[in-house]
């Protein structure tokens, strides 16, 4: 069994520790004291013990135990204002200390969880108090979420040349709050969509937000909502009253009022942080910007080496994906781009693709696909993009056998004038042999062949 000493070091902000005295037990006996005479300032801090057995040839040590505090000095208290932090915003800590010990030292840690997943705790601030004077105060502007973390206070008072340390005080914790924010539909989906619930995230989870008058009143707070999102603006505000949106779990806010120019919900005038409301008090909203527009996708067609030909058939396929209930019905049209008249339609549920069969298709040459759905009582509907078709004409396809029968007749009448040429060019050939073998055998026949040159 082994004893420890851990102590802080206020210099440093660290703790150190250090080993008092180790004692081997035999069979009869199972415990060790450790005991200190004339103990002065230096044996404040933590004592804790561990065992270590050697089993067959291996050290094994225990964790160490829970450790025992000595400290002659009251812990401090600490208090952080306001209670919502916000980025950019300022907030202050306070550490007091009782009156009969005014003349001591307080410091300020700051503790959090760095990116490699160890804690780090750092001195931010460090007074010395006067008489007249029990707390410090530790003032940050323009908060990050690099200030959210643990703040703790510590006491120190230099006694006889002892520096005397007492215990930390309670931690507090800081959030610095950048509410992100999502539209949740059911209980069973997480993923963000442009109508439902309203959540938002508080305090490390996320939470729902009570209605307050001005909700179904006015829209400007839904408004802001939709814009950080992406989603547009406002188009219905609902309530958990006329409406099936109560969620279940914790409530991050109530009494939130915005004006509407702001840019994200964290600028607004918030209210109550995780208020005492119920969830039949849940608001949501539903943005201009849903439903999400479905996809059209197309088939049909296909190039060959005699040109573009058109086959029997056209396949369309439409799709409307959003995170919605699973049960949601979807009914999706494929529709004429120019006049919206419907060509077919069909009834599937969200994230299924529907395919449509066009026979014989000849045109129109420009598609949608449009999406009609009911959430909450209401009716919602967008369109896909334009989705435009080649279709080969006949007469594109007449003029290309035409052009295709005169080069034919062309080649054939090059050939037909190449061979008269030839043939010609061979006669006139044989007529001039001839006609040399003549003058060389009488001279008295030269008319008769020079005749014949001229006939040929």
């Amino acid at each position: 069994l082994s004893f420890y000493h851990s102590r802080f070091d206020a210099t440093t902000g660290s703790t150190i520790s250090t080993l008092l005295g180790s004692r081997f037990l035999e069979n009869k006996f199972n415990s060790i004291t450790y005991k200190k005479d004339s103990a002065d300032s230096g044996d404040d801090g933590e004592y804790s013990c561990s065992m270590a057995i050697n089993y067959s040839n291996r050290n094994l040590t225990s964790s160490k135990s829970d450790p025992v505090l000595l400290a002659a000095l009251p812990a401090p208290t600490i208090s952080v204002a306001p209670d919502l932090i916000t980025p950019g915003r300022n907030f202050t800590i306070t550490c007091t200390v009782p009156d009969e010990y005014a003349n001591s030292t307080l410091n300020v840690y700051h503790s959090y969880d760095a990116r490699t997943g160890k804690t780090i705790t750092t001195l931010v601030g460090s007074v010395f108090l006067e008489n007249k004077f029990n707390s410090i105060v530790y003032r940050k502007d323009e908060a990050d979420t690099s200030d959210s973390g643990e703040y703790t206070c510590r006491m120190a008072i230099n006694y006889y040349n002892h520096n005397l340390m007492s215990p930390k005080s309670d931690p507090i914790d800081v959030n610095v709050e950048t509410f992100p924010v999502r539209l949740r539909l059911g209980l069973s989906y997480y993923y963000q969509t442009c109508a439902g619930r309203l959540e938002v995230f508080v305090r490390h989870s996320w939470g729902t937000v009570c209605e307050n008058s001005d909700w179904l009143l006015g829209r400007s707070t839904a408004d802001v909502v939709c814009k950080q999102l992406g989603c547009g603006q406002a188009a219905y505000l609902l309530s958990a009253r006329n409406s099936s949106i109560a969620g279940n779990g914790p409530i991050a806010l109530g009494q939130v009022n915005c004006s509407g120019s702001e840019r994200y919900l964290r600028e607004c005038n918030i209210g109550a942080l995780q208020p005492s409301c119920s969830h039949s008090q849940d608001v949501g909203v539903i943005c201009t910007g849903f439903p999400p527009a479905p996809e059209i996708f197309q088939s049909g067609y296909s190039f060959q080496q005699s040109g573009l030909i058109q086959r029997s058939s056209v396949k369309i396929e439409c799709t409307l994906r959003a995170s919605l209930l699973e049960s949601t019905e979807v009914l999706l049209a494929l529709q004429v781009a120019s006049s919206s008249s419907e060509i077919i339609s069909k009834t599937t549920r969200l994230g299924e693709t529907v395919s449509f069969l066009l026979e014989d298709y000849t045109g129109p040459k420009d598609l949608v696909c449009a999406a009609r759905l009911e959430v909450f009582g209401e009716i919602f509907s967008s369109t896909s993009k334009k989705l435009s078709i080649t279709v080969p004409s006949t007469e594109i396809t007449t003029k290309i056998t035409t052009v295709k029968y005169v080069g034919v007749i062309a080649v054939i009448i090059v050939i037909v004038i190449a061979v008269l040429i030839s043939g010609l060019l061979y006669c006139c050939y044989r007529a001039k042999k001839k006609n040399t073998q003549t003058i060389t055998n009488t001279t008295g026949q030269m008319n008769t062949a020079f005749q014949q040159t001229t006939e040929c």
